[in-house]
C-alpha cells in the first residue's frame, strides 16, 4: 500500500479514499472460531510491545492483527508456534506498510520472543509464505489506522460550536480530537475483529 505519507492531502484524495473504502468492503469473513481465541489478547499485547520497540507505524500494527486474526480463524495452530504466526503476520505487514530501511532482521525480531524461544530464518520465511498463500498474496486490507488522518482533517471546523458557544481554540480542539482518536485506535486493537 505504497501511499504517500499524507495521502489525505493529495489532490486525488477522494479517489484514494473511495479505493480504500471499496477494498475495505472486500475483507475476508471472520468467524471468531480460532481454537486459540483465548490467547488472542495476550498475543496482541505482546505484539504491541514488539511494534513499540521497533517503532513501526500504526497501520502496520493493525494490518498485522488483521492478518493474524484471519489466519488463526482458519487453522488450529500449535501454541508453540503462535509467536511465530504473530511475527510472520508482522513481517508481512511491515513489508507492506513500512519503508525497507525500517524492516528489521529476523534475528532482531527473534530477540523479542518470550521464554528464550527462537525461530530460524527459514521458519520466518516459511511462515511469511504460508500467510501470503493463505490470503492469495492479497494483503491490501485497509484498517481504521489507514483512515484516521483523513477523517481528522475535516472533523473539526472553525464553525463548530461546543456547549452552544464558538470554540475558543480550533487548534486545541483538533489536538484533543487527535488524542482521543489515537486512544481509541489503541483500544480498538483489542476489539479489532471481534466486534465485526
Amino acid at each position: 500500500m505504497e501511499l504517500e505519507k499524507e495521502w489525505w492531502k493529495n489532490p486525488l484524495v477522494l479517489d484514494i479514499h473511495a479505493s480504500l473504502r471499496k477494498r475495505e468492503m472486500t475483507l475476508p469473513v471472520y468467524n471468531a472460531q480460532s481454537p486459540q481465541i483465548h490467547l488472542r489478547r495476550y498475543l496482541i499485547d505482546w505484539l504491541a510491545t514488539v511494534v513499540d520497540y521497533f517503532e513501526f507505524c500504526l497501520p502496520a500494527r493493525h494490518l498485522a492483527v488483521y492478518l493474524a486474526d484471519f489466519f488463526m480463524d482458519r487453522y488450529d495452530i500449535d501454541e508453540q508456534q503462535l509467536h511465530l504466526v504473530m511475527l510472520g503476520a508482522l513481517l508481512v505487514a511491515i513489508k507492506f506498510e513500512e519503508t525497507e530501511i525500517n524492516i528489521p532482521k529476523t534475528s532482531d525480531l527473534d530477540k523479542r520472543v518470550p521464554n528464550n524461544n527462537s525461530y530460524s530464518l527459514s521458519m520466518y520465511l516459511q511462515m511469511e509464505l504460508v500467510l501470503l498463500k493463505c490470503f492469495d498474496w492479497n494483503v491490501y486490507w485497509p484498517t481504521p489506522a489507514h483512515f484516521i488522518d483523513y477523517y481528522l482533517c475535516s472533523a473539526v471546523d472553525e464553525t463548530d460550536v461546543h456547549g452552544g458557544q464558538k470554540m475558543s481554540s480550533l487548534e486545541m480542539a483538533k489536538t484533543y480530537l487527535s488524542r482521543y482518536a489515537a486512544y481509541f485506535l489503541e483500544i480498538h486493537e483489542d476489539l479489532l475483529i471481534l466486534d465485526q
